[in-house]
């Protein structure tokens, strides 16, 4: 009887021990992402501002490079 006893009572405080840590594990993950995660998001938005920004002064570069080619392509043609 007591044996039966202590050892459902063993398996009880093993499942609380697995339950706990498995817990405190989640926690742990949901503390990681609400702290570390808007840093690193907010890095990521920043430097897609920034790549945008450069990608159009490229485009910007080339269109005017463009221009500029077919501008002397017709001068010289009319000369």
């Amino acid at each position: 009887g007591s044996l039966v006893l202590g050892s459902l009572g063993g398996l009880f405080l093993v499942f609380l021990a697995v339950e706990g840590i498995f817990g405190v594990a989640g926690l742990e993950g949901k503390l990681a992402r609400h702290f570390l995660g808007p840093r690193h998001q907010a890095e990521l938005e920043r430097r897609i501002a920034e790549l945008s920004a450069s990608r159009a002064a490229v485009v910007d570069a080339v269109n005017d490079e463009r221009r500029r080619i077919e501008r002397d392509l017709h001068d010289g043609v009319q000369q």
